[in-house]
């Protein structure tokens, strides 16, 4: 519907790319990624959205290639990029992404790539005091679901765990 009703609006184009890669769809995903990207060729969903299809693809060379542009672009999100290192075996790139984070003033927004990126290198201890960062970021309940971004269940089955997802509302992990 938003797509119809406002075509160029570049954030509703990535959304819908994003819900290609819910589907698992990571052609059409990088297609509307790169439509996004006409409309807006820095816009931060665009990159983000593109980047994610690349690594879901396995192109983790190219999805480091993006993810560092959208880093460059809009450093807010470069624990994107940290996430694609720690898939791409760069552990340490992406621990140095997390110390620059972390030595920088907290908000919601960065509180909740931190614990994504935390949860990506498996730091239990980490991912839950970023997850617990006071506010919450709206989109904090999407890490226990989201296939792209969310944190790994081997992490949210941990016990520390339980008492958060219950806070939220939302079923523990472990079995």
């Amino acid at each position: 519907m938003a797509k119809r009703l406002d075509p160029f609006t570049p954030f509703q184009s990535a959304l819908l790319g994003w819900a290609y890669l819910y589907r698992g769809d990571t052609e059409t995903a990088k297609e509307q990624a790169g439509r996004t990207l006409e409309l807006s060729p820095d816009g931060a969903m665009g990159l983000l959205v593109l980047g994610a299809a690349q690594q879901m693809a396995g192109e983790i060379d190219e999805a480091i290639v993006t993810h560092e542009r959208l880093a460059a672009v809009h450093p807010y999100l470069r624990w994107a990029l940290g996430v694609t290192y720690v898939q791409a075996g760069r552990t340490e790139d992406a621990l140095a992404i997390a110390r620059a984070m972390e030595a920088e003033p907290g908000n919601p927004f960065s509180a909740l790539g931190l614990a994504i990126l935390y949860g990506q290198l498996g730091d239990v201890q980490n991912t839950y005091r970023w997850l617990t960062y006071e506010p919450p970021h709206a989109w904090v309940v999407a890490v226990t679901i989201d296939p792209i971004v969310g944190i790994p269940s081997e992490v949210l089955s941990d016990p520390v765990f339980e008492e958060f997802l219950a806070r939220i509302n939302l079923p523990t992990l472990a079995g």
